[in-house]
């Protein structure tokens, strides 16, 4: 029983298109190992892996996080239910990263409301 590949499948770019990818994901590796790099040696010489800042207390708790969590997986499973079946990656990509930006405004909303401040959210300095 032979068992086709879905239709859905994504074509591997080709060319410069692949130079492009490899030298992202090279260059994002490359990031990671020294952000990594730098937290091992400073946990190695005794320092804490980040400098603490002291900050000023947030008006928000462990159930407005959760809500934000579940604020951004339901704008994303309405996003993907709004597209038709052929919608092209582009499509996907723009429709998520709208649905990415509301969920980011509904939740600021949400927590301005409960007293936050724009610094508190970390939209401007202090």
């Amino acid at each position: 029983m032979q068992v086709d590949a879905p239709e859905m499948a994504v074509p591997l770019p080709g060319g410069p298109e692949l130079f492009a990818v490899a030298a992202l994901a090279l260059l994002g590796c490359g990031a990671s190992l020294a952000v990594f790099w730098t937290i091992v040696r400073r946990l190695r010489s005794g320092l804490p892996a980040v400098d603490w800042r002291p900050h000023a207390e947030v008006p928000w708790a462990g159930g407005d996080v959760a809500g934000a969590v579940l604020v951004y997986l339901g704008f994303q499973v309405l996003a993907v239910g709004a597209l038709p079946a052929q919608a092209t990656l582009q499509w996907r990509l723009a429709v998520a990263a709208a649905s990415m930006l509301a969920a980011t405004a509904v939740t600021a909303a949400h927590l301005l409301a409960r007293g936050a401040t724009t610094t508190t959210l970390g939209f401007c300095g202090e």
